[in-house]
């Protein structure tokens, strides 16, 4: 059984120079880049091509989910719910910070 992460695609050291030449001219010049707002959904048109990544279910045992703040732990929470909902899974979930769309998702039975 495999949980999914989401879509993703494969970067080498161009698209980390594209990244920073786009960063560098300014987040105004970012076509869908707002100021205040976490996450860049832009940063997915920098690769080829997308796939679907996927994790091996016993992989996830233990602590799965390490990152700086705004690293997007809390997102990808959002599909991990769904996933553990839909296999009839119970779930606590402790937020600190109170993120409301993740409440909402759980709340509605994922996203």
């Amino acid at each position: 059984m495999w949980l999914w992460l989401g879509w993703a695609s494969d970067w080498d050291g161009g698209h980390a120079q594209l990244l920073n030449h786009l960063v560098r001219s300014g987040p105004e010049r970012i076509v869908g880049a707002r100021a205040g707002r976490l996450g860049a959904h832009w940063i997915h048109g920098l690769g080829r091509r997308e796939r679907s990544v996927h994790l091996p279910m016993p992989y996830s045992a233990g602590h799965l989910l390490v990152g700086p703040n705004g690293s997007g732990k809390t997102r990808l929470f959002d599909p991990l719910v769904t996933q553990a909902m839909l296999r009839g899974e119970a779930l606590g979930i402790i937020d600190p910070k109170g993120d409301q769309d993740l409440k909402d998702a759980a709340e509605r039975g994922g996203s």
